[in-house]
């Protein structure tokens, strides 16, 4: 015979008991099984039909005596047919209980023709004071209070420990149908009510003249309650199949019984329980499709085999069997295993033996499931606590954990899939690109290096739909290409983060139909686990990076804190970048260059040497664009340079990645790294946008510093030269101050001839005249860097500036014994100037040349055109400049320290600052060449177009070419 698999619609039943044929409308709304606790899907919860008993069944069914007292109300068919069966006892019983019960008057009405005996009490506090009969069904109409539904469905469940209790109650309250559910009841019907729902239910829609074919004696109710309890209580396999035979052989009377499980990588049944049979002889295994037991196994329906000997499907060799009855173990739409009962007697079981098996092999199916659910979570919880003990290991990197993780999770894989071998393969989403992380049962030589493409193969199918994918036999998929041959069957899930795909966790067998969708499940799990650690170990490495380098930021920077913070930035990136280089450039204004300071995987020789130009090579490209730059093949790109071997070894460059170090939208440096080792964690030769990014947080940070560093130097620049000053104008104040005083004692104290005192006045004028021009160059300077001295611009002839300038210092020249030369341009164009200003230029420089040559030697000065800028020159023969001080010659209050330098020489190094000023406010450009002995040339360009960008007057160093 077979099973009819009804869906369920109304009345509904709690979705871990056999699902009956319960009828009703099946367009009614069902209670979603997603809305039930997942604990109803294992308890005892059955749906049975209720029993059409015969006068003489009913001595069997019924209790000897039944208790006194009359039910409130009762069937309107009652007393007719007590006049037809000569009894007063009908042949169902049901009793109602709730306030709403009168509203099934109509209905009841309907179905007193079915012998159907109804019996209401409004409220279950009544049981304490009524003697009832026993009931075929009880019935309850949930009240509105889950407390109440929770108290009296309970309370219900204790009065009729056996007896099926179901609940009654509104669709929109479904919280209270799953509190009367845990609290024990059978099912559940949702009003409104109708009289096709109770027939179905009662098994009345199908009645014969003999009476209701699938009859459950109580023997048999018993029988199924002992082994619900058995399941909900039970997690060992053995002890629940062991009950059900038990149970089933003690209500069938059979002689032998047996439960025998689906082995679905071999084909096979193994016998897990056995009653009456010699197991040892028989030996453990069952082959699929063999048989009774082999047929009911593929089929997924039950067989009743009333005489073995004209059965042709019989071919099993159970001894002393006449007859026997096979039922599939069956969860949702997978085929467990098979129950089997045999006995000795030609036809001993009957319709009703089948369903009493059905409904034991479905409690044995859920135990099943159940504990498969736990031995998955339990192996799921191992998994966790090994990547949690992995995860809390010390001294390890990122890198070093994330391969542990992957490699721990690939194993389970294997291990619960029974898969020959396997591979964790991650996703580069820039290029659509899988690589092999970790790998097993393949040789590293035979998959090292190998990528594939999304879409190309099983594994890129599931990269790129984020779908898993079951192969069972890999010859006959349109999607499997063969990279390593000996593959039969393919399972492939996808590692999903936030809706991403991070990876691929993929097993594969040497056996076609290896994988079934329960090894789907579990591998899925695995996936989750495995993208979760991938997430948490990257954010921890990359936290470990910022909090090294953070460490390092919060400190003060001594003498020498910023080359110390410099290379543990790079030995930290190079260690969880796994780069074979990493390296920071800064910007040398005295080469206009990008210098290396610090380097993790380089030769620490080229540390001060190695430079870029801006635009020169990747790193001179960052630094003149301000934009990082990331490349793979580096080697094939134009802008490629590999200057200074930038690798220790002559292998090919594979990968570039580089970030601008960014302050006040200058480009202070470049932050860099250089080639990538491939790791399980990260596998890709290549640089991501997600290490791109860390880089630019890094840099970031290091801007924020080099920034306070350059602050802080030039605070000390500014005390420095503060102290300067202070120490230059004190020397110029002594020197007059001394002869004033001398002068004016002199006068107040000696009778002086009128020719001695005119000259000691005159010495007073003097000296008065030098403080008023030191006080004028002073704030001259104060006004030109605060803005406040613009070129009063004129068309000028600069050959009359020249002239005006060499007149005025030619005199002083021949006085020192020095030989003055002065050459000029005549056809000069007249340019845009101030002439006071750039005459003042002129003095100073002519000046400084004067003062410090020595007695004999001589200076030349000339004005002459370069291309489409005018050129003033001083050269002298003097003493020259040393090379550290050349750089600071044109700061303000800097006098030179040399010995060259002629300490009766007035000044107090403000000449060439206001010089500077001056030539920049006009557009032009001051350099100076100077040799220690040989003597100094300093000269000024000016543009023919003069009205040119005027440089800032207060401007304190050159611009980097980059900013």
């Amino acid at each position: 015979m077979g099973v009819v698999q009804a869906k369920v619609a109304r009345p509904h039943i709690a979705p871990n008991g056999p699902q009956a044929p319960l009828g009703g409308d099946p367009n009614r709304d069902a209670l979603p099984s997603d809305q039930l606790p997942p604990h109803l899907w294992r308890r005892k919860v059955f749906h049975v039909r209720l029993p059409s008993l015969s006068s003489g069944e009913r001595e069997a069914f019924l209790p000897a005596h039944c208790r006194r007292g009359k039910p409130v109300v009762y069937s309107f068919r009652e007393t007719t047919m007590a006049r037809r069966s000569g009894s007063l006892n009908p042949r169902i019983r049901l009793l109602f209980i709730g306030t709403r019960a009168e509203t099934l008057r109509a209905i009841l009405r309907e179905l007193r023709d079915d012998g159907v005996a109804a019996f209401y009490l409004p409220s279950p506090g009544e049981l304490a004071t009524q003697r009832l009969h026993r009931f075929d069904s009880v019935f309850f109409f949930l009240p509105d209070s889950p407390e109440r539904v929770v108290g009296e469905v309970s309370l219900l469940r204790q009065e009729f420990p056996r007896t099926p209790l179901w609940v009654i109650g509104r669709a929109e309250r479904k919280d209270l149908i799953v509190a009367a559910l845990r609290a024990g009841a059978n099912g559940y019907l949702t009003e409104p009510l109708t009289v096709g729902e109770f027939q179905h239910l009662l098994g009345l829609d199908d009645a014969q003249p003999q009476g209701i074919h699938n009859v459950l004696r109580a023997e048999d109710l018993a029988a199924l309650y002992e082994v619900a309890q058995s399941v909900s209580t039970s997690h060992e396999l053995s002890d629940i199949l062991n009950m059900v035979l038990e149970q089933a052989l003690r209500v069938t009377e059979a002689r032998w019984g047996l439960v025998a499980l689906m082995d679905p990588d071999v084909g096979e049944m193994h016998l897990e329980a056995g009653r009456g049979l010699p197991l040892e002889e028989m030996g453990e295994r069952l082959p699929l499709g063999e048989g009774i037991l082999g047929r009911t196994a593929m089929t997924g329906l039950p067989y009743l085999c009333p005489d073995v000997r004209r059965d042709v499907h019989y071919r099993e060799a159970f001894p002393n069997t006449a007859s026997l009855v096979s039922v599939p173990l069956r969860y949702k739409e997978e085929v467990m295993g098979v129950l089997a009962l045999g006995s000795s007697e030609r036809e001993a079981f009957g319709e009703r033996d089948v369903h009493l098996l059905m409904a034991l092999a479905t409690q044995a199916a859920i135990a099943i499931e159940n504990i498969r659910v736990l031995r998955q979570t339990e192996q799921a919880v191992a998994t966790l606590a090994d990547i949690g003990r992995a995860l809390a290991e010390e001294r390890r990197s990122p890198g070093d954990l994330i391969a542990s993780v992957l490699e721990l999770i690939l194993e389970r894989a294997l291990e619960v899939t029974g898969a020959s071998r396997g591979s964790l393969q991650l996703l580069n989403r820039e290029t659509g690109e899988l690589a092999f992380s970790v790998v097993r049962g393949v040789e590293k030589e035979r998959w090292q290096g190998l990528i594939l493409r999304l879409g190309e193969g099983i594994t890129g199918y599931v990269a790129q739909t984020g779908r898993p994918y079951l192969c069972p036999d890999v010859r006959q998929d349109p999607h499997y290409v063969e990279l390593i041959p000996g593959v039969l069957s393919e399972l492939a899930v996808p590692l999903m983060e936030k809706q991403q795909v991070l990876g691929v966790l993929n097993v594969e067998s040497r056996r076609a139909w290896a994988f079934t969708p329960k090894h789907q499940r579990l591998l899925m799990a695995l996936a989750d686990q495995a993208a979760m650690a991938l997430k948490s170990v990257r954010a921890y490495g990359e936290l470990l990076v910022l909090h090294a380098i953070g460490q390092h930021l919060a400190r003060p920077l001594g003498d020498n804190g910023l080359q110390e913070l410099l290379q543990t930035v790079v030995q930290a990136i190079a260690e969880h970048l796994n780069a074979q280089s990493c390296s920071i450039f800064l910007y040398d204004e005295e080469r206009g260059a990008y210098v290396l300071r610090a380097t993790q995987g380089l030769p620490e020789s080229l540390i001060g040497h190695a430079y870029y130009l801006p635009g020169e090579g990747f790193t001179g490209w960052i630094a003149a664009h301000g934009q990082p730059l990331r490349v793979a093949n580096p080697q094939q790109d134009p802008r490629w340079l590999g200057k200074y071997s930038e690798r220790t070894s002559h292998q090919p460059v594979a990968a570039y990645l580089g970030v601008p170090i960014l302050a006040q939208g200058r480009v202070m440096g470049v932050l860099r790294v250089v080639d990538k080792i491939p790791t399980p964690a990260s596998p890709f030769p290549a640089f991501t946008r997600e290490e791109e990014q860390l880089l630019q947080m890094i840099a970031g940070q290091l801007g924020i510093v080099l920034e306070n560093a350059l602050l802080v130097s030039e605070l000390k620049r500014a005390s420095r030269i503060k102290s300067e000053f202070i120490s230059n104008l004190s020397h110029e104040l002594k020197t007059p101050l001394t002869s004033l005083r001398l002068a004016a004692q002199i006068l107040l104290r000696d009778r002086l001839s009128p020719e001695r005192r005119r000259r000691f006045l005159t010495i007073v004028q003097m000296e008065v005249e030098r403080y008023a021009r030191l006080i004028n160059k002073i704030i001259y300077l104060s006004r030109i860097e605060a803005g406040q001295v613009l070129p009063n611009r004129r068309p000028t002839h600069l050959q009359r500036v020249f002239q005006r300038a060499v007149a005025v210092m030619e005199l002083e020249a021949q006085e020192k014994g020095l030989s003055f030369v002065a050459e000029s341009q005549e056809d000069l164009p007249a340019l845009e100037v101030d002439a006071d200003m750039l005459e003042q230029a002129m003095l100073n420089l002519l000046s400084n040349a004067v003062k410090y040559t020595p007695q004999g030697g001589w200076v030349r000065a000339s004005l002459r055109r370069e291309g489409e800028a005018v050129v003033f020159e001083v050269q002298d023969n003097g003493p020259g400049i040393p090379q550290e001080e050349q750089k600071r010659v044109f700061e303000k209050f800097f006098r030179g320290s040399s010995p060259y330098a002629q300490p009766e020489a007035e000044g107090v190094g403000l000449g060439l600052a206001i010089t500077r000023h001056i030539v920049e406010v006009h557009g032009g450009q001051i350099e100076l060449e100077s040799q220690v002995g040989w003597g100094t040339c300093v000269r000024f360009r000016l543009p023919l177009d003069s009205r040119g960008q005027e440089a800032q007057a207060n401007s304190k160093e050159k611009e980097s070419p980059s900013a």
